[in-house]
């Protein structure tokens, strides 16, 4: 976890806490209602629905050694099936790219308000694959909100090369630690890795118009900052994003642009 990226965006939220006002939702870049990476302790109304789509773009190192760019596009669907409960699906596709393709992720949270703090649980699992379930809870309001979650399931890393690592499993929250050491009578490196077991999660949400808000969050690996703007139902999220540890390992880079756009029906 990149703890200085936790605490730096902790203290922003801090500072913005006693100007915030209500804040527009939509589908975050993991799938479930948040900000722009992360899930927030809101849930949709019942029988609400909301669409979108998430594109981000990456240099891809080939195996030929060249470089060129690949394109991830996160399509995902929340409902609100219950008061304060939404389910949702995410599938990502992947465009010009080595990296192996996602499975289909179920996700499921259930809001629990108190007074005018919301607490919400969750989950995200992955349908098929090696890949981990992450289970999380976030508390605060609209505006700002935090929390914690743990990583469990997935499939370890372990291979001779670092370009067998398509085996290891993946997860939407936090890092992934790869370990570089030897094996006695094997000549070369063995590496061994898996997703981190420990995440934390923070956002912020701050409306600085009628229709267009300042976001940022961290999902536990990464930092995101950008703008939401809303006209009526229809919501566009542009923003900027770090690298995630297991992009690194798959050497892709990411051009640090994300854009969602999503629909309320």
């Amino acid at each position: 976890m990149r703890t200085s990226h936790f605490l730096a965006l902790s203290v922003l939220a801090i500072m913005l806490g006693a100007t915030v006002t209500r804040a527009t939702a939509s589908p975050s870049q993991a799938g479930p209602t948040g900000g722009l990476t992360i899930p927030d302790p809101m849930t949709l109304e019942p029988e609400r629905t909301e669409v979108a789509v998430t594109a981000e773009s990456f240099d891809q190192l080939t195996s030929n050694l060249d470089v060129k760019t690949s394109f991830d596009f996160s399509t995902k669907v929340n409902a609100g099936v219950y008061h304060n409960l939404e389910l949702g699906v995410e599938k990502t596709f992947r465009e010009k790219t080595t990296f192996r393709d996602q499975p289909y992720w179920f996700s499921g949270k259930m809001r629990f308000p108190v007074d005018t703090f919301n607490v919400a649980v969750g989950l995200l699992a992955p349908i098929s694959g090696p890949d981990a379930t992450s289970v999380y809870t976030v508390a605060g309001w609209k505006s700002i909100w935090g929390g914690f979650g743990i990583n469990f399931g997935g499939k370890k890393f372990r291979q001779l090369t670092q370009t067998q690592l398509i085996n290891a499993g993946v997860a939407k929250f936090g890092g992934f630690s790869l370990i570089r050491g030897t094996t006695p009578g094997l000549n070369g490196a063995t590496f061994t890795g898996e997703v981190d077991t420990f995440f934390g999660l923070i956002g912020f949400n701050y409306r600085v118009s009628r229709n267009m808000a300042i976001l940022g969050d961290f999902d536990g690996d990464r930092f995101a900052g950008g703008f939401r703007f809303n006209i009526k139902e229809l919501v566009l999220d542009a923003a900027y994003v770090g690298q995630k540890e297991i992009d690194t390992l798959f050497s892709r880079n990411t051009q640090n642009v994300m854009v969602t756009v999503s629909h309320r029906f």
